[in-house]
């Protein structure tokens, strides 16, 4: 597996956490892998994936391509993905292609919860 997963049935959502500490060519990763691991999730149970940026130290054009890819996946099949916890330069990175318009980045998962429970409300 690509990223290890955690289930919290209290929020309703599923945390995504990545292998390696770089989502670029610096990366432990295989973007086909990835996209299969994702659209495996996806079916078996839809609601929100979030990607747990906090331990990437270096983000560059392939590790965002990743991104959208799980975006695009997890869209399709009905649910919601967004991520977290990215350092200041993934963020500006992000922003710079604009990926952020299209892909919900919170600052941590508290910032989740909080945005969960007011919509409860």
């Amino acid at each position: 597996m690509i990223f290890d997963t955690e289930y919290h049935a209290d929020w309703g959502f599923t945390v995504l956490r990545p292998r390696t500490t770089a989502l670029g060519d610096g990366g432990s990763f295989e973007s086909e892998g990835i996209r299969r691991r994702c659209e495996e999730l996806a079916s078996e149970r839809p609601g929100l994936y979030l990607m747990d940026l906090t331990a990437i130290e270096y983000v560059d054009s392939r590790g965002l391509s990743v991104l959208v890819q799980c975006l695009m996946v997890f869209s399709k099949a009905g649910s919601r993905f967004a991520a977290f916890g990215a350092n200041p330069l993934a963020t500006r990175l992000m922003q710079l292609t604009r990926l952020d318009s299209v892909l919900r980045v919170y600052q941590d998962l508290g910032e989740v919860r909080d945005e969960l429970s007011a919509g409860a409300r």
